[in-house]
């Protein structure tokens, strides 16, 4: 038998005790039912399907995997999951922190997971995060005053003037282009910062104000540089757990969204 065939058989007889504080919800958006794992600890999502939620679900750190996948089954060979299958399972979440070994006395090598230490951000110019406040509490405090800016009539007006300035865009085409030739010049680019910060502001407050209008938490915003070029960002990752297609959605969108009004706005304006 050879080492991989002679692992594999070890881990099912190892214990696992999935982590307590992981939030499990079955998810039903789709036609395929699925369960979605939350893990509040680096707010990452994961998605499983039922048959191995049946698995993981009976790792209660007393249970061996073998085990767990003939009680899933129900005693039916036809219906346990394919041993092969549930080792691959086993060691996802062991590799994502999301299960701790339970007899780690007995199987040392699984005693400590893969390391989920990331390389240092420093070391890789090509996309560097820097986090710089919770934004959670302010958006809490903000939420009541500006969610009349997410209403069904905050909408219509919405799409009344993007239509409008729309038109008014097209009826005076050559005036809208003409200055597109200096815009970049140097006598602007006060300017431009102005407005960039500013918009960049508007757009990730917006992300946040609809993430929390539908329950989500923002922890962090920031920076990301990529490839040293400045772009904020506020961590709207819970809005993976949002039941609604549509409300993830209009998360992931409420930036352009309001990026597009002010344009609209500006538009008219000029």
């Amino acid at each position: 038998m050879d080492a991989s065939a002679t692992s594999a058989q070890e881990l099912l007889e190892v214990k696992l005790q999935l982590r307590r504080d992981l939030r499990c919800t079955l998810q039903s958006t789709t036609n395929k039912p699925y369960y979605q794992i939350e893990d509040p600890l680096s707010s990452h999502f994961y998605r499983i399907g039922c048959r191995e939620w049946s698995v993981i679900s009976r790792l209660d750190g007393r249970t061996s995997l073998l085990q767990a996948i003939w009680a899933a089954a129900d005693g039916c060979v036809e219906n346990a999951m394919a041993p092969l299958d549930a080792v691959s399972l086993a060691r996802w979440l062991l590799q994502s922190r999301l299960a701790v070994v339970t007899d780690a006395w007995c199987h040392p090598y699984y005693a400590t997971p893969p390391s989920g230490r990331k390389p240092s951000v420093w070391l890789n110019p090509a996309f560097i995060k820097i986090p710089l406040f919770n934004p959670d509490p302010l958006l809490v405090r903000c939420l009541p005053w500006l969610r009349w800016l997410l209403t069904p009539g905050a909408f219509i007006v919405w799409v009344c003037v993007v239509i409008g300035s729309l038109l008014t865009a097209l009826t005076h085409w050559d005036d809208v282009t003409r200055p597109l030739a200096t815009i970049l010049a140097p006598d602007n680019w006060l300017y431009l910062l102005i407005v960039w910060v500013g918009l960049k502001g508007v757009h990730e407050l917006f992300h946040g104000l609809v993430c929390k209008k539908y329950g989500g938490r923002v922890p962090s915003c920031g920076l990301m540089l990529i490839l040293f070029s400045p772009v904020a960002f506020v961590d709207v990752t819970s809005s993976w757990k949002f039941r609604s297609k549509w409300q993830r959605i209009y998360t992931a969108a409420a930036g352009m969204y309001v990026e597009l009004f002010i344009a609209a706005v500006a538009t008219q304006v000029w």
